[in-house]
């Protein structure tokens, strides 16, 4: 035991350094934007659902503004806080690989998420990271025969990502339900404690949240919206291009489950060895990561279900099977191993040859732009020379019947509030004409005297890149707002 611990403690040091390694890499102005501004209003006392419109978890905007709290806002704040996420998975899927094929395979798969964490640079910020943390926890807790513990991090998993909560709340039940099966172990009990688990820690929150804001006000924003109006504007059709990111891990994953089933209906005592069970709640949990990535096949979105297979990944080669079968097992797995970790050498690579600038404003602090967009910084301040502390400003896009992403960030680092609920001017929003409306209504109603409109149309293969018809921003920004200044692709306007 002791032993474990120890590396368990290489592991997250080891995690910490090679994710670290230019941390403040290039800027995610619309995703990290989201999270940084939610957190920073979250900090000033609004409350999501309510005060602003979102599609995530509060988990993300409440870390971070616990953080601001402790150290101060800013952007390097955040990414260090991401870093220890991604640094937890990684000795998460250690500890699973260690538990499917021993010492060497937990090495292996820990190697291989690392990997795949570097060369998808995920931003800081993104959700799925600390949700993927607290289910892989979940499964450890769960087979540790930690029952309450495993609902406790489920319910870690549904307030970053609700949609996560349920994929491994399910995955869970699953494992009570095969060990009821193979031990006929009653599964009541078990159930019980998992269920408390998962509530005392979901079930206050949502609760404060939803007797805040309204439960239809969360329901709306967690499940209707991105269910319906949304999916037309942001799915994407399935190419090779995007495609071949989710090929080997469900490759890999499609084998294992079948490999367990068939041994399993022969002998269904199969299942009660912890390995073959494991086998099992990896599947599953990597098949609710399907679903989540479908919309989306990109590394981002595809990097959960990549964390799941990697212990499946690394143990392949330990499953007791001929040794010319294990031999060619070995040689796929190697393959595996090269390609990510080909791809992870050369994203560090470029982010060492990358000439950057540091972030100029003090929210800045800990992240870097491109030389190349160098002139960020001078919009960031004019925009601050240009209002008063606290004043409303406006970020939008050049046209917001055609929308891509907006620039959220500017709200961050200058420190100005947005006039509206819906600061993120989501795709599927613009569409309509009384979302519009109210946005234009703001505008008026708190004299919003700076707006900055970035150049971003969408061109991608579904309804954002079709213009909706809708112009009432448009037109109200065109007739209201002249030219300060242009920089670089952004143009910075003031009321006429």
């Amino acid at each position: 035991m002791k032993t474990v611990s120890v590396h368990i403690l290489l592991g997250f040091v080891a995690a910490c350094f090679a994710l670290g390694f230019k941390h403040d890499f290039d800027v995610n102005v619309f995703d990290e934007g989201i999270t940084l501004y939610g957190s920073s209003r979250v900090a000033n006392g609004e409350v999501p659902y309510r005060d602003f419109w979102t599609t995530y978890g509060p988990g993300s905007y409440y870390v971070g503004a616990f953080a601001f709290h402790l150290f101060g806002a800013s952007a390097g704040v955040l990414r260090k806080m991401w870093i220890v996420f991604q640094s937890v998975v990684a000795v998460e899927v250690l500890i699973l690989g260690r538990r499917l094929g021993g010492r060497t395979s937990g090495w292996l798969a820990f190697a291989l998420a690392l990997a795949a964490t570097i060369h998808s640079n995920l931003h800081s910020g993104y959700t799925a990271v600390p949700a993927t943390a607290a289910a892989l926890g979940a499964l450890i807790a769960y087979g540790s025969r930690h029952v309450f513990v495993a609902g406790i991090l489920v319910g870690l998993a549904a307030i970053f990502r609700h949609d996560f909560g349920v994929y491994v709340a399910v995955t869970i039940i699953a494992g009570l339900w095969i060990r009821n099966l193979v031990n006929e172990h009653r599964v009541a009990p078990d159930l019980l404690r998992f269920s408390c688990g998962a509530g005392v820690v979901a079930l206050p929150i949502y609760g404060a949240l939803a007797w805040a804001a309204g439960f239809r006000a969360i329901t709306d924003q967690l499940l209707v919206f991105p269910a319906t109006t949304l999916a037309p504007y942001y799915a994407l059709p399935l190419s090779w291009a995007d495609g071949r990111w989710v090929l080997v891990p469900a490759i890999v994953i499609a084998v294992a489950a079948v490999g367990v089933t068939v041994r399993a209906l022969h002998d269904r005592r199969y299942l009660a060895d912890e390995k073959p069970c494991l086998v099992v709640l990896l599947c599953l949990l990597a098949l609710g990561f399907v679903n989540y990535a479908r919309i989306r096949l990109d590394r981002f979105h595809v990097w959960p279900m990549m964390i799941a297979a990697a212990p499946l990944i690394a143990a392949a080669p330990f499953v007791p099977i001929s040794l010319s079968r294990r031999r060619r097992v070995a040689a796929i797995v190697a393959g595996i191993f090269v390609v990510n970790t080909v791809l992870a050498l050369l994203m560090l690579v470029a982010k060492a040859r990358l000439p950057v600038v540091a972030l100029a404003p003090p929210r800045g602090a800990g992240a870097t732009i491109p030389q190349a967009i160098a002139s960020y910084n001078d919009l960031v301040l004019a925009i601050q020379a240009h209002t008063r502390a606290g004043e409303p400003i406006f970020s939008g896009v050049t046209r917001h019947d055609r929308l891509f992403a907006t620039d959220v960030l500017l709200y961050f680092l200058t420190d100005r509030p947005a006039p509206t609920r819906y600061y993120e001017l989501n795709r599927g929003h613009m569409a309509s004409e009384t979302v519009q409306a109210e946005v234009v209504d703001a505008l008026e109603r708190r004299g919003v005297r700076i707006v900055v409109l970035v150049d971003w149309l969408s061109n991608e293969p579904n309804r954002s890149s079709i213009s909706n018809g809708v112009t009432l921003l448009d037109d109200y920004i065109r007739t209201h707002y002249g030219r300060l200044g242009t920089f670089g692709a952004y143009e910075l306007l003031d009321r006429r």
